[in-house]
């Protein structure tokens, strides 16, 4: 989500809004609290920070691998799209986590949300989907 590209340090963050334009430097912020993913603070007296995971977390965030009776009943594919959503991704997310394309993540999802597992919240532009109760049922 991170990368130099030789000339600009680009990030894959979800704002809509254009960041680092003005002549202030960007504090950068290892940070194992926030998870596995990259935030990008743009207001603040000290200006814009990104926080990131530190190299070396391992597995800390990592959700287990979802058991073979799971794999069995929904399939491999969508057993693994509702381990991962112990806590809220957009098919975006979802689809880089599991090497999809996001179409096909999008269609685990919605097959995943129809039968009751999981639930979408809009953010924005953006639908969070995460576990319902019957789903964490069936994932533990």
């Amino acid at each position: 989500m991170i990368r130099w590209d030789g000339a600009a340090l680009r990030v894959a963050v979800g704002t809509s809004r254009p960041a680092g334009l003005d002549d202030r430097p960007w504090t950068l912020l290892p940070t194992s609290f926030s998870g596995p993913t990259v935030h990008a603070i743009l207001e603040g007296d000290a200006g814009p920070a990104l926080c990131y995971p530190p190299a070396g977390l391992g597995g800390l965030w990592a959700s287990p691998p979802p058991s073979a009776a799971l794999g069995a009943l929904l399939g491999g594919t969508r057993a693994a799209a509702l381990s991962l959503l112990d806590a809220p991704l957009s098919t975006g997310e979802l689809a880089a986590m599991l090497g999809l394309a996001p179409a096909t993540a999008s269609h685990h999802l919605t097959t995943l949300r129809d039968n009751g597992l999981i639930v979408g919240v809009r953010e924005g532009r953006v639908v969070r989907y995460a576990r319902t109760v019957l789903g964490d049922q069936l994932v533990d």
